[in-house]
C-alpha cells in the first residue's frame, strides 16, 4: 500500500486552524488519538514544544528560529524521527492503529496534524517529510490579537486550585502556568506576535510554493463550501458534495471581522491597515 505524507496546517493562533481541522477530520483526515481541546494532537504538541526548547524559541517569541544552522535541523529532526517510531506513538495512533503500524511515518491512511507551533518547527518537519503537504491560514490581526487576549484574560479570571493544580504548583511542574503569555495582554504585541507568524508563514509559501495551499479564514467564512472543496482536493480527501454541503450549512459566517462593531478596536485597525502585510494580504479596505 502506498505510504501517504502529513497534511501539515500551519498558521497563526487563533485564525480558525482548530475549526478546520475538526472539519478536515469530518472529511476522512486522521488527526490525532489523544488531542486537546484546541485539536492540537498531544504528541506532536510535545515534539514542537521539544523542538522550541531546543532551539532556545517560545511560541510567542519566535526569533531565535532565524539562527538555526544545518547541523540543527539534522540533529533535531533525527531524534524527532526515532520518535515517531517509538512505542510513544500510541499517543497519536491510539491502541488500534498501533497494532499495525509500527511508525508514523510509514502510515498507509490520511493523516495530519494541527499546531499553530508547525508555523515555527515547519523545516523540521519537511525533512522528515518532503512530501508532506501544507495548509496554511491566516486571519485578520485585530480579531487575532483581541481573541489571544480575550484568552489570558479568560484564564486569569478562571485560574482555580483544585487538587491536582495544588500539587503540580508545589512540585514546579514545568506544565502549570498560570498564564500561556503576559506579552499578549498588550493589544499592540498582539499585533507584532501576528507579523512574526505571518512573516514566518510568507516565507513557507515561498520555500515549498508546490506543496502548500494558503486559506484566508475570512473567505473560509464567506464561500465555506467553495473553500472547502479546494482544501479537500488538496488533500485528496474523497468527500462528496453533499457532505461538503451539509458541513459548510454549521459555518457561522458572521465571525468574518468581528472587530467592526467595536469602536476600539476599529480604532486599531486604522492604524496598522496601511501597513505593508495587511496591503499584501488583502486586509488593507476593510469596511468599518
Amino acid at each position: 500500500m502506498k505510504i501517504e505524507s502529513p497534511i501539515i496546517i500551519i498558521g497563526m493562533h487563533r485564525s480558525g486552524t482548530t475549526m478546520l481541522t475538526k472539519l478536515l477530520e469530518k472529511f476522512g483526515l486522521f488527526v490525532g488519538h489523544k488531542k486537546r481541546k484546541n485539536y492540537e494532537a498531544t504528541f506532536f504538541q510535545k515534539l514542537n514544544k521539544w523542538l522550541l526548547y531546543q532551539a532556545n524559541v517560545t511560541w510567542d517569541s519566535t526569533g531565535n528560529i532565524a539562527y538555526v544552522d544545518e547541523d540543527f535541523l539534522q540533529s533535531v529532526s533525527e531524534v524527532a524521527k526515532k520518535r515517531l517510531s517509538s512505542v510513544f506513538r500510541m499517543e497519536f495512533l491510539g491502541p488500534k492503529k498501533l497494532i499495525n503500524n509500527t511508525s508514523i511515518s510509514e502510515l498507509t491512511f490520511k493523516w495530519g496534524w494541527k499546531d499553530p507551533v508547525n508555523s515555527i518547527t515547519i523545516d523540521v518537519w519537511k525533512n522528515i517529510f518532503p512530501k508532506a503537504k501544507i495548509i496554511y491560514v491566516y486571519r485578520n490581526p485585530i480579531d487575532v490579537a483581541q481573541s489571544l487576549k480575550v484568552r489570558e484574560e479568560k484564564r486569569r479570571k478562571d485560574r482555580k486550585l483544585g487538587m491536582k493544580q495544588r500539587i503540580k504548583q508545589k512540585l514546579l511542574f514545568r506544565d502549570y502556568q498560570f498564564n500561556q503569555s503576559y506579552l499578549i495582554n498588550d493589544f499592540s504585541k498582539g499585533i507584532d506576535l501576528w507579523k512574526e507568524y505571518v512573516n514566518l508563514n510568507e516565507k513557507t509559501l515561498e520555500k515549498y510554493p508546490n506543496d502548500i495551499i494558503k486559506i484566508k479564514y475570512e473567505d473560509l467564512l464567506e464561500n465555506p463550501s467553495g473553500k472547502l472543496a479546494e482544501i479537500i482536493d488538496f488533500c485528496e480527501l474523497i468527500v462528496s458534495k453533499s457532505e461538503i454541503e451539509k458541513v459548510s450549512s454549521m459555518i457561522d459566517s458572521s465571525r468574518r471581522y468581528g472587530f467592526v462593531n467595536n469602536p476600539e478596536l476599529c480604532n486599531h485597525y486604522l492604524t496598522i491597515k496601511q501597513d505593508p502585510l495587511m496591503t499584501k494580504l488583502g486586509y488593507d479596505n476593510i469596511p468599518i
